[in-house]
């Protein structure tokens, strides 16, 4: 959740981006708060290939003057099941929603 926790700023928002990095999903990856908002935003680990992978995703806020780190990690030990897509008429508005699996914060660990 990014958060715009000033009372007011000159221009009245705060823009943020996140650039785009490997096996990682960002949304969305930027945006505008106003003074007193907050928004959620889903970092999602879309691996293209087996193993561990560790990426630094830089937040970049107040037109990129300051930014902020998030160490991510993933592992993608073994290849599942290719789902076979529905096509044509058939679709519906849940073929096109994503699926998330969120991590509960209290499996999270800090890394060494």
């Amino acid at each position: 959740r990014i958060t715009n926790n000033a009372e007011t700023m000159p221009p009245d928002f705060l823009d943020f981006e996140i650039p785009r990095v490997p096996h990682m999903t960002i949304s969305p990856a930027k945006g505008k708060l106003a003074a007193g908002q907050n928004m959620n935003v889903i970092v999602s680990f879309v691996p293209k290939a087996l193993g561990k992978f560790n990426q630094d995703l830089v937040i970049k806020y107040c037109s990129g003057l300051y930014s902020h780190t998030l160490r991510c990690s993933g592992e993608a030990p073994l290849i599942g099941e290719k789902k076979i897509p529905v096509k044509g008429l058939e679709r519906t508005g849940r073929d096109f929603d994503p699926e998330h699996v969120f991590v509960n914060q209290n499996n999270m660990s800090l890394a060494p």
